[in-house]
């Protein structure tokens, strides 16, 4: 890290699993590293925010709404999936909070069960389910 903010670079790009990604982004805040700090889609679960605590505010990272959805505003009606995969995710896992890779996951299974009722004619596969 004393190297990273020894280059002065206008950003960095930190790319981890959750946890020592969150650790990285505690020492880039503790080292006063000054660059801009993007994180890989791979932090976004609670095990991340645990680890990196107020160093992650500001953070710029690429994710689904899903991680945030009880921040939304309901002005659209996707917000208000989220919320309630979110809320559906909670009652069957009490404890627990969906990582956004459960809505991949969520998603990806809606899309394949959902196939059928698109499929091509007889004897023909969709080119979705073919992939799948």
């Amino acid at each position: 890290m004393v190297n990273i903010r020894n280059a002065k670079a206008d950003a960095n790009l930190i790319w981890g699993l959750p946890a020592p990604a969150g650790l990285a982004q505690k020492a880039y805040k503790q080292l006063g590293v000054t660059g801009a700090v993007i994180q890989s889609h791979g932090i976004g679960n609670q095990a991340f925010l645990d680890a990196a605590g107020p160093s992650a505010d500001g953070l710029t990272v690429a994710l689904g709404r899903l991680f945030v959805a009880d921040q939304l505003t309901a002005k659209r009606s996707p917000e208000e999936g989220d919320r309630q995969f979110v809320a559906d995710y909670k009652a069957a896992y009490p404890g627990d909070s969906p990582s956004t890779f459960a809505g991949h996951a969520y998603d990806a299974f809606q899309l394949r069960s959902r196939r059928s009722d698109r499929s091509a004619p007889t004897g023909r596969s969709c080119a979705i389910s073919s992939r799948v």
